[in-house]
């Protein structure tokens, strides 16, 4: 994962959740963001390993996938644009029980999950979205 440095100008928001916020929402929550290039493959969380940051992708997609019981593995849902990678951060949860796995290369907006956590105590509008 490459991590990008942030630009002088006014990048476009290209994630629906975050887009979704009012301005004033949004710049409170930009500073905790970071702007990083995920590569095809790459893994972003193992089954039952701790979330440290949730994934806001943006050209990048994510598939979640589980293991059955046999040993081999199940695409449970695909994450792009339109959502969040680390859903379960909302549920409270500070492990994921699934693993996620870029499916194809792009950007994505990151925040620490301490962050989010933050956020979601004092009623943060991503809580609503």
């Amino acid at each position: 994962m490459k991590k990008r440095q942030p630009s002088g100008k006014d990048l476009p928001v290209r994630n629906d959740l975050l887009r979704a916020l009012l301005n004033s929402e949004y710049k409170h929550v930009s500073p905790k963001l970071q702007q990083v290039d995920l590569k095809l493959g790459e893994i972003i969380y193992q089954a039952d390993q701790r979330i440290d940051y949730v994934y806001f992708p943006e050209t990048a997609v994510v598939a979640m996938m589980d293991t059955v019981e046999d040993g081999g593995t199940v695409e449970v849902g695909i994450i792009g644009h339109e959502g969040m990678v680390g859903i379960n951060i909302f549920l409270g949860c500070l492990v994921t029980p699934d693993k996620a796995i870029v499916q194809i290369s792009g950007s994505a907006m990151r925040m620490k999950t301490s962050d989010l956590r933050k956020e979601l105590r004092f009623g943060s509008p991503l809580q609503r979205l």
